[in-house]
């Protein structure tokens, strides 16, 4: 038989499963209370790309790369060289030059008079193209040279001077790396020596026409040369490449050819629409060239042309100062480099004048 419920029995059934439901909602919310509630409905988010951020230019900021100017390589341009100190001391110079020997003795061509000091604008004999420059009277054939002893720490600097590739004696040259300038005169074989403490470090090599007076103004001699590059480790001698003196090589003469010795120009007709033209003759394996202009009483720079490979630059008045140049006299020279090994030789013609009127 059924037993039917009355309502106060009903009524506490219902009570009972709605305090069961509520437990197990909240027990349902204590395990995940980000949860939506099982009856919401659940949104659903597409994901948004985020923005992409720009960084602002600076003002005035270029996006190429800038290219700095290449008119000058380190040591490339005609240097004064400072009062050389004598490199003379017992652990580091070679003996005494012989003097007396016949290979020591520069030829009489060579030995015909002192050289006016400074630039000065002289003729000079020319030699025609496909010619070679007189040989040497006596031919140097050279041995290594003894080196002398180092003292703890020193490296020895060593090389030849050679004029169209034979041994030059009786050449004083000069050295400067991170101590002092030192000159040295070449032996009877063409070789110098300098002592250093440092390597690692750039070195200049250098000769200099005006500190060499027993040779006269000639096309054979440049008036300056310089080698110069990197002071290697791993070796306490260092033997640099030859010191190339000539400017006749292959029988080809580096000189200058316009405008003429002693030309003259007004400086108010020397524009970018009327510039003088430098040109001159090729100089064997020369890598480029520039030209330097200077004062006819110094060696101080006034204008230097960009690198070129060309045998002619534009010059339309304007020195690197930035003034137009004025009345004067001036000398003008083409440098040519050439690499040899890491080092690079410099090479200077003679110089010639070039007279500015107002």
């Amino acid at each position: 038989m059924r037993v039917k419920k009355t309502s106060l029995e009903l009524l506490l059934i219902g009570l009972a499963a709605l305090i069961f439901m509520l437990a197990a909602l909240g027990l349902f919310l204590l395990q995940n209370p980000q949860a939506p509630l099982p009856w919401a409905k659940t949104a659903t988010f597409s994901p948004v790309p985020s923005a992409t951020i720009t960084q602002p230019i600076a003002s005035g900021t270029t996006l190429s790369s800038f290219t700095p100017r290449t008119s000058y390589t380190p040591f490339a341009t005609r240097l004064t060289i400072e009062a050389p100190t004598s490199s003379s001391s017992p652990d580091s110079t070679p003996t005494a030059q012989d003097t007396s020997s016949t290979d020591a003795t520069p030829s009489a061509s060579e030995t015909a008079g002192p050289s006016p000091t400074g630039a000065t604008a002289t003729s000079t004999p020319t030699f025609l193209p496909g010619t070679q420059p007189p040989t040497a009277t006596n031919t140097i054939t050279p041995t290594p040279a003894v080196s002398p002893t180092l003292a703890p720490g020193e490296f020895g600097i060593t090389g030849m001077v050679v004029l169209n590739g034979v041994p030059v004696p009786g050449i004083s040259v000069s050295f400067r790396d991170d101590q002092p300038t030192r000159s040295d005169i070449t032996d009877s074989q063409g070789r110098y020596w300098f002592t250093t403490y440092a390597i690692g470090v750039d070195f200049l090599l250098s000769f200099e026409k005006g500190e060499n007076p027993q040779y006269t103004p000639s096309t054979l001699f440049a008036s300056t040369a310089l080698l110069y590059g990197y002071l290697p480790s791993g070796s306490s001698v260092i033997t640099l490449p030859d010191l190339e003196l000539s400017l006749v090589l292959n029988g080809q003469v580096f000189e200058p050819t316009s405008p003429i010795e002693g030309a003259t120009y007004s400086t108010t007709i020397i524009t970018g629409a009327n510039p003088i033209q430098f040109a001159w003759t090729s100089y064997n394996q020369a890598e480029f060239y520039y030209v330097e202009l200077s004062p006819g009483d110094s060696d101080l720079l006034l204008w230097g042309s960009e690198n070129t490979t060309s045998t002619n630059v534009m010059f339309n008045g304007t020195l690197d100062d930035g003034t137009h140049i004025a009345a004067g006299t001036y000398y003008w020279f083409i440098a040519a480099n050439r690499s040899i090994n890491d080092y690079t030789l410099t090479v200077y013609t003679q110089p010639h004048s070039l007279v500015i009127i107002p």
